[in-house]
């Protein structure tokens, strides 16, 4: 089987694809102008030769996404870099078992631009998130590196029955949110010079919510940079230097982790209302609990307070 280096030879090959078949792309740099879609397939496998060896730019795409894929049933991506995409690097909806591996998302200076929404070299240029899944289930995300989001680098959103090991979050807003999972796991993590390290909430406008997850043996150190979201989005009022931002989770247990030098605090369990008081529906519980927090390592946090961010109205 010949490797693919043709965006309109990978549509042809995504279209014909049948159950059991495995889409290969070519090592190497790769411009792409537009989203590269799938839909409706089963046990399918897109791989390209490793996240070091084949990148896929979308940095003069028209489209918002970088490759979107829904209504999966056993597919497996694996082996890219995505590049540059003009809004969210992967979008996985309405899938099930479904595995994510080698892969990475990053935009280009993510490293050295200025995280000021006001700055000329401003991160605030880049896209919003790196990888988003959504409405899944038995989702398997292994070995995942996601740089530079203005909003998150990786999402799960109602996500049920899933684990994620091996993700590297830097220097994203927020390096990891989690909204309304259930069952899933964040495990051997690394979150670190983000604006936020990880966030863990309910989303208020439909059930069912979160609970029976975790976050274990994960590294959550200096998530202190600057939060350099555009002023219009909804995550300009986040507050910077957390480790972790949990608010309103039921059931949810952080074990063997380290926080460390979070310039605010390592770990804030809040209620819910603390980040808006109306709830939509009244089935939304403010409150937190059943939480369990255990043999974690706690060193040099709160030692530089967030300043109040006139975005937030402070």
């Amino acid at each position: 089987q010949m490797c693919i280096r043709d965006r309109n030879e990978l549509l042809v090959a995504l279209f014909q694809a049948r159950e059991g078949d495995t889409i290969e792309l070519c090592a190497g740099e790769f411009n792409f102008d537009r989203e590269i879609p799938v839909n409706d397939k089963r046990g399918l496998v897109l791989r390209g030769a490793g996240r070091d060896q084949t990148l896929v730019s979308f940095a003069n795409s028209h489209d918002s996404f970088g490759i979107a894929a829904s209504r999966m049933k056993g597919f497996t991506l694996q082996g890219l870099t995505l590049e540059d995409p003009h809004n969210k690097g992967l979008v996985i909806s309405e899938s099930s078992q479904v595995t994510l591996r080698d892969l990475r998302v990053r935009w280009r200076g993510y490293d050295s631009c200025t995280p000021s929404p006001s700055a000329s070299n401003s991160c605030s240029n880049n896209g919003e998130m790196g990888i988003e899944v959504n409405f899944s289930r038995n989702v398997v995300i292994d070995d995942v590196e996601v740089f530079g989001a203005t909003m998150v680098g990786l999402i799960l959103v109602y996500v049920d029955d899933s684990i994620a090991t091996g993700i590297h979050a830097e220097r994203n807003v927020a390096g990891m949110l989690l909204n309304n999972v259930r069952n899933t796991t964040v495990a051997q993590s690394r979150f670190t010079a983000n604006s936020l390290g990880v966030m863990v909430q309910d989303f208020r406008d439909r059930p069912p919510y979160g609970a029976k997850s975790a976050l274990i043996d994960s590294r959550l150190e200096a998530n202190n940079t600057p939060n350099f979201t555009r002023d219009n989005n909804i995550l300009a009022a986040l507050p910077i230097g957390l480790g972790v931002l949990h608010s309103g989770v039921d059931q949810f247990e952080y074990a063997r982790n380290e926080f460390i030098d979070n310039g605010t605090t390592g770990l804030a369990i809040i209620n819910e209302g603390l980040l808006g008081p109306d709830p939509v529906t009244n089935r939304l519980d403010f409150f937190p609990e059943g939480v369990n927090v255990h043999d974690n390592l706690f060193r040099d946090n709160g030692g530089e307070l967030a300043l109040p961010d006139p975005r937030a109205g402070a």
